[in-house]
């Protein structure tokens, strides 16, 4: 079987593109042919490499796509990340279409799906009285005159009518699934897949140092200062390793300072998967701090695999990997002194610490290895391409 995976985004910068190289990896060592288009003109190799085919296409548009699909001639397309998903018409094109949802682009005009001023987690569906009344059409945008621009709403409503119009719709959590339901698209047409990753035994370790680490990019969205305000209240926690980087690395180092935590932070930047694994193996436990409903959370995968407990927002889809008080623990969202709670509970209960982390190296290895997940996206892939008829249901 022939599969296009399309991706606008052409190097390994977060989470979605790292899956499109494992299961694309995974897919060809199953004999699939695949294909991928990306927007991006200096696409990374690390990414290029499952495939067999690569175009590129600026700019990101309907002709390019269908140039990839009239050369490649693909049984099955698959697309991952669109900046306007509406924009590449995709009712038009003949093979069935999926779109595989990884986060809240299409159906949340800021993306991250809470309130710029209360921070509260927004469960309205996207329309423009609620954008609008909410704050929600306005972001901030450093070095333009007011600070702010103006997001169209309009381009998240266009995006979530052409849901309705593929032949299916992939999410990685019953959260997300609940969310497209939200938003008028019908249950039926949304599949769920939980999401794997590949296992690398030899980063399973029983004992691990004292130390907290944060997996993930340096913006607000993703709780990196609550986890710093909260280091700075907890005095057992002797060490906190930060691996990745974002537009507010240099405003969070600052905040480190001025808490007086510098001490005990250590930076890392962008790491290699391989190294990402090292530096969670040498943590006690993982911490996802966010803000955002987050829609599954890969981070979680990977601390399992090496045996360690996560302390994580009880928002979004993280139930779907996390089992709270065997696995992990959950904190209220934006709730510092409960995250520097549950932090002391963990490293200051070691036994209590070990047992979690042997609990989801196990529930790890049942359901979230890249065979299983490749287990359930290939009935996903049959299904589809079996009964590739359009979804035509469209609510308003």
């Amino acid at each position: 079987m022939r599969i296009l995976y399309v991706n606008q985004v052409g190097s390994t910068v977060g989470g979605i593109e790292a899956h499109i190289r494992d299961c694309a990896t995974g897919l060809s060592q199953r004999g699939y042919t695949l294909g991928l288009l990306s927007g991006d003109p200096h696409l990374e190799t690390a990414l290029a490499r499952p495939f067999s085919t690569t175009f590129v296409g600026r700019p990101f548009s309907p002709a390019v796509l269908k140039q990839a699909i009239n050369e490649f001639q693909p049984d099955l397309v698959i697309v991952h990340k669109a900046e306007r998903l509406f924009e590449l018409e995709l009712e038009s094109v003949v093979p069935p279409v999926v779109v595989m949802i990884h986060d809240h682009d299409w159906i949340c005009i800021r993306r991250h799906r809470y309130l710029p001023i209360t921070g509260k987690i927004c469960e309205r569906q996207a329309s423009i009285s609620a954008c609008f009344s909410c704050g929600l059409a306005v972001e901030r945008k450093r070095g333009t005159t007011l600070g702010i621009r103006y997001r169209p709403v309009w381009h998240r409503i266009r995006d979530a009518r052409t849901l309705h119009a593929v032949s299916g719709v992939w999410v990685a959590s019953d959260y997300m699934k609940r969310e497209l339901s939200r938003h008028g698209i019908d249950s039926n047409h949304i599949t769920t897949i939980p999401l794997g990753i590949p296992d690398l035994p030899e980063t399973y370790t029983k004992a691990a140092m004292g130390s907290i680490a944060y997996i993930g990019q340096v913006i607000r969205t993703k709780g990196l200062d609550l986890l710093l305000r909260a280091v700075a209240q907890e005095p057992s926690i002797q060490r906190l390793d930060i691996v990745g980087d974002g537009n507010q690395r240099n405003e969070f180092e600052a905040l480190a300072t001025s808490l007086g935590v510098d001490t005990k932070t250590v930076w890392h930047g962008k790491q290699t998967p391989n190294d990402v694994a090292r530096i969670i193996a040498g943590a006690a436990v993982v911490v996802m701090p966010h803000r955002w409903p987050e829609p599954f959370g890969l981070v979680g995968l990977e601390a399992m695999r090496a045996g360690r407990p996560v302390i994580t927002t009880d928002a979004g889809g993280v139930r779907t990997w996390l089992d709270p008080g065997i696995t992990g623990l959950l904190t209220k969202p934006l709730d510092v002194p409960g995250l520097g709670r549950a932090l002391r509970i963990l490293l200051t209960q070691t036994e209590r610490r070990e047992t979690m982390g042997q609990a989801a190296r196990s529930r790890f290895i049942r359901y979230f290895t890249m065979e299983r997940f490749l287990e359930r996206l290939e009935e996903a892939i049959k299904k589809t391409t079996s009964h590739p008829k359009r979804h035509t249901c469209i609510s308003q």
